[in-house]
């Protein structure tokens, strides 16, 4: 019961500023160097 009472509040919070936060805490955590980051959000079907 705990999994989808947190997969609900995922899709409650929204998916996109919940992996923001998680990335974030990341990157303060193992203090990054984000001169060279690049994220590509194409995406690629076949």
């Amino acid at each position: 019961m705990r999994v989808a009472a947190a997969i609900d509040a995922l899709f409650e919070a929204g998916v996109v500023p919940v992996s923001n936060a998680a990335l974030l805490r990341a990157v303060k955590v193992h203090e990054l160097d984000l001169k060279r980051m690049h994220l590509d959000t194409t995406s690629v079907s076949f």
